[in-house]
């Protein structure tokens, strides 16, 4: 019969999701079958963030290995295929059934041992006194099947013609094998079930190795048997959003506020523009009519010069100027989800600034040390390449489970699967939306731009005016990234990298914030080569380390994280291997691209990982190097 038990939102996210084994402390093994779901409050989750988050991570897999999943980027196809809210009670029964006794080792199945009417947890073979446990394998497939091992009833020993099997398990599966319980003689090896799937035809089809046709023998405490997939999301307003999606040359405008081009608020200007631009055709027509005939009564109209000034320059109209002047065309395609969330963000967000940090020291009477702060956190941060380093006090994030695969999580072998539908057909979305605090950080464009042609990566020469290296990173780097699902262009893959790295050197040094380095999420958002730090916490409570971190030690931070960035306990293997490992970049939790996209080659140079898609195996100028080196500044 199923139970059930409480667990914190975060632990259900990661650990007790439905299909998820785990072990209980008074009922051992037992697998998750279904997570009650409590209703969000009115407005809290935006849920068209919410769909393009997941969207971007469905698309990693091909169409063959998402055959499962509903198409959420179409609106009419999710419609009524969801349900959204946050997980609270846990249901789970036990799992696997298949039973081995302590003493003799004896392997059954549970069922078998309550229909011969044995005591709960006793072996059932005549004059054996041990207790059963439970065998801790199952079968597992890349598609997402799972099931107990197939364990060889009635099949007789060799030697003996005895029917009673026990596993003989040296410590891997590959040399485990079912051998007689009497003489110990071979009954057969773990036998691999063949899986007449999707995954498995696309397998035969591609020629790929012949055992990812077959299920697989898996310890149950294997990390690799099952992968929740969880995607975060900056949880701003859905109203904003919109109003941002919908705007008149919203990519230009985007892209103008995240160049520095634009200093005020996209969303103050949007409702301004809306009305000059784009607007209500029946109400353009009347407005036009009425000014004209005001026109010809008195040409010099005060009211009539601001109208004509309106509609041939309209607000925000010379920032998109400068954008597509610079980048060379006119822009006309829907805004990208990551330059939304730019935007949104400094649209909305309180940030405070070093010079704003500065400022509250001097207004305390401390203006020595005021100064000395600022000048030494802009110094760090010129040193580091980061144009812009702040704070956010009311980060709006929002994390969400969605499915899970089997075996990997790499998206090229294996099938991504949606958590079982509920009793109305809805396939559950288990959605925690929060407010935390983050530090903010964005590279400097010039210096990016100038690194990847030291490297020569993209070809030269960089430009040295801010919003000219934009464009020319827009054009080059940011604005296509993908040449297929999960492969990155060459540029952007070193973008990409370049920015995790960074992200992941700063996570490392996070100790004096308070909070463990695992404690700590980061979410990427290369098209405006940022990338933010939050405390993942889901509760209201906000301990505040983060700030506290960013006022009092932000100078010294910076530069200790610059320094001792470049070492690692294992170098030099790790440094002639490209310079990722558990021992400098890895994470064991939270990080957006499972230490994919990681090298301290690229900031202090040095030879670059096999599977890099960009360089010649080497990076000759690191980010963080070749700055003084190369005389820029």
């Amino acid at each position: 019969m199923p139970r059930e038990l409480q667990r914190g939102q975060t632990q259900v996210l990661y650990r007790y999701l439905p299909e998820a084994i785990f072990d209980h402390d008074d009922f051992g093994l037992c697998r998750v079958t279904t997570i009650e779901l409590d209703p969000l409050e009115e407005d809290s989750l935006n849920d068209i963030a919410l769909f393009d988050a997941i969207g971007d991570a469905v698309g990693q897999w091909t169409d063959t290995f998402r055959t499962r999943f509903p198409d959420v980027r179409d609106p009419a196809k999710r419609m009524g295929r969801f349900r959204i809210g946050q997980p609270r009670a846990v249901g789970f029964t036990p799992y696997p059934e298949n039973v081995q006794c302590r003493k003799c080792g004896y392997v059954t199945a549970y069922a078998d041992v309550e229909r011969k009417g044995s005591r709960r947890a006793q072996c059932p073979r005549h004059g054996c006194s041990g207790t059963m446990k439970q065998l801790r394998y199952v079968e597992a497939h890349n598609c997402g099947r799972v099931q107990e091992l197939n364990l060889p009833r009635n099949e007789r020993c060799p030697s003996c013609g005895g029917t009673e099997a026990k596993l003989y398990d040296p410590g891997r599966t590959a040399l485990a094998r079912w051998v007689c319980v009497k003489c110990d003689g071979q009954i057969r090896s773990l036998r691999m079930t063949p899986c007449k799937c999707e995954y498995s035809e696309d397998a035969k089809k591609q020629n790929r190795p012949n055992h990812e046709r077959y299920m697989r023998v898996y310890p149950t405490g294997e990390p690799g048997l099952y992968n929740p997939l969880v995607v975060t999301f900056i949880n701003f307003r859905k109203s904003d959003e919109q109003r941002l999606r919908d705007t008149p040359d919203a990519e230009s405008l985007l892209l103008a506020r995240a160049w520095g081009v634009l200093d005020g608020k996209v969303l103050d200007l949007a409702r301004e523009r809306e009305q000059w631009v784009g607007g209500n055709a029946a109400k353009d027509e009347m407005n036009r009519q009425i000014v004209e005939a005001l026109r010809k009564a008195d040409p010099g109209n005060a009211l009539v010069k601001q109208y004509d000034d309106k509609v041939n320059n309209p607000p925000g109209q010379d920032a998109i100027n400068q954008v597509t002047t610079h980048l060379g065309m006119a822009l006309g395609g829907a805004p990208s989800r990551r330059l939304i969330e730019h935007v949104a963000l400094r649209d909305n967000m309180r940030l405070t600034t070093p010079q704003l940090v500065a400022e509250r020291l001097t207004d305390r009477g401390e203006a020595v040390r005021g100064s000395e702060f600022l000048d030494g956190a802009q110094k760090a941060m010129q040193s580091l390449g980061l144009c812009t380093v702040e704070a956010v006090e009311d980060f709006p994030i929002a994390q969400a489970a969605f499915g899970y695969t089997r075996v990997t999580k790499d998206p090229r072998r294996s099938s991504v699967n949606p958590f079982m539908a509920d009793e109305d057909g809805r396939l559950p979305l288990y959605t925690l939306p929060t407010e935390t605090e983050a530090l903010w950080f964005q590279l400097d464009p010039v210096k990016v731009a100038s690194w990847l042609v030291r490297n020569q990566i993209v070809a030269g020469p960089a430009p040295t005016d801010p919003t000219a290296a934009w464009a020319w990173l827009w054009r080059t780097a940011l604005r296509d990234p993908n040449v297929a699902p999960g492969e990155l262009t060459p540029a952007a893959e070193a973008v990409q990298t370049l920015l995790h790295s960074i992200s992941h050197i700063m996570l490392q040094r996070m100790e004096w914030s308070g909070y463990a380095s695992s404690s700590i999420g980061e979410y990427l958002l290369p098209e405006t080569l940022s990338f933010a730090l939050y405390a993942n916490r889901f509760t209201e409570s906000k301990i505040g380390g983060l700030l506290t971190l960013f006022e009092q030690r932000l100078p010294l931070w910076l530069h200790e994280a610059g320094q001792q960035g470049r070492d690692c306990i294992y170098d030099p293997i790790c440094a002639h291997d490209g310079s990722s490992c558990a021992g400098c970049l890895y994470r064991e939790h939270n990080c957006v691209h499972f230490n994919k996209y990681l090298s301290r080659a690229l900031l202090y140079g040095g030879p670059l990982p096999q599977h890099a898609g960009f360089g010649k195996g080497r990076i000759t100028h690191g980010y963080w190097t070749s700055w003084t080196e190369s005389g820029d500044r």
